[in-house]
């Protein structure tokens, strides 16, 4: 097997005795035998979202404002011939704090979920990968039980496996949206409100069965709720399962999801019980059943990739400067320590080329 690109988006961690500015994209070699090695570090410090456009040939980057007052940004990189990245663009978006960027399948449109601004955004793609004017803004509503949820607060953007609806979860609002984009504008399909409290933050997507899956940041927990694919609505949640160890006690920081390419597991990461938590999907009602954890050279693990054959899963641990590789089963879908990993400060979100 040959060797592939990674992109990985670091920030500077407070209390890391150092607030110097640095690059924020890492442009990886992730060979064969799972060693990751950094080829590149360009783009401004601290992007929390990274998106790579359906061609494989831009790369944008989401910012939080870099100072108070200051606005939102997003970068475009062009993707070369060797997966190095060269600036095309940094844009100006107003207020916010974008969570998760998307791009629709058929490379027109970026689609920001903005936590901060309590709201969705469209752009147009240039023919250059450069991000456009605003087509269409919708502005969240609502509000749950938890301190975090004063407000909308927009968390995950992802469009379903047809790419036909565009899937949204609303941390502050306990509630899951699906819309159509229709020219760069948005229209609202249906939606199913989740646990009270749960925070839901992002989703993802069975291969063979028409089910959501929803991670809650704020309890931990994932929820799995029925999709129609032939007209995009939500049906009422049909199972809910803990992230953590059963023995665990603590705070609970639900954060990424995942299906393995095979369709035949999901996993899920928790930045509380510090662990990824595997479990296999029923091929026709998408649930599912525990398999285990893992915690090994874990520690704050905000967000996870797996590579794009489904052989190993790469966790990257933010508070340890440090990104893991486990090996994956492909039958049993357990996952096994593979190595020392790569030293990235504070690794936050890793996408494969």
């Amino acid at each position: 097997m040959r060797a592939t690109t990674a992109y990985v988006s670091s920030y500077v961690r407070p209390g890391a005795g150092t607030t110097a500015p640095a690059p924020g994209i890492h442009v990886l070699t992730a060979g064969a035998d799972g060693r990751l090695d950094v080829r590149q570090s360009v783009g401004s410090p601290n992007p929390t979202w990274l998106t790579l456009h359906p061609t494989g040939t831009v790369l944008y980057a989401c910012y939080s404002p870099a100072a108070p007052g200051a606005g939102c940004t997003i970068e475009a990189h062009r993707v070369e011939d060797d997966g190095l990245l060269t600036p095309i663009s940094r844009t100006g978006i107003g207020p916010g704090s974008p969570a998760q960027t998307v791009v629709d399948p058929a490379g027109r449109y970026l689609v920001v979920a903005d936590y901060g601004a309590g709201e969705y955004q469209s752009f147009r793609i240039e023919d250059d990968g450069s991000l456009g004017d605003i087509i269409d803004t919708v502005r969240g509503t609502g509000s749950g039980p938890h301190p975090r949820q004063d407000a909308a607060h927009p968390h995950a953007v992802a469009f379903d496996p047809t790419g036909t609806y565009l899937v949204t979860a609303d941390l502050g609002a306990d509630l899951v949206q699906v819309f159509r984009l229709v020219d760069g504008r948005f229209r609202l399909t249906s939606e199913a409100p989740v646990h009270r409290g749960s925070g839901p933050r992002h989703v993802a997507f069975a291969r063979t069965a028409p089910v959501v899956y929803v991670i809650g940041e704020l309890d931990g927990a994932i929820t799995v709720l029925p999709l129609d694919p032939g007209t995009g609505t939500l049906g009422a949640p049909v199972q809910r399962v803990a992230t953590a160890p059963q023995d665990y006690a603590g705070v609970q920081s639900g954060a990424e999801i995942a299906v393995a390419p095979s369709g035949l597991h999901l996993y899920a990461s928790n930045r509380g019980s510090q662990s990824i938590a595997a479990y296999a999907i029923a091929q026709d009602t998408g649930l599912l059943t525990p398999i285990g954890h893992v915690t090994d050279g874990i520690a704050g693990p905000t967000s996870f990739a797996l590579a794009p054959n489904g052989h190993r899963l790469y966790v990257n641990s933010s508070e340890a400067d440090l990104i893991v590789p486990f090996v994956v089963d492909p039958a049993a879908g357990t996952l096994t320590r593979d190595g020392i990993g790569a030293v990235v400060r504070a690794p936050n979100v890793m996408v494969f080329g």
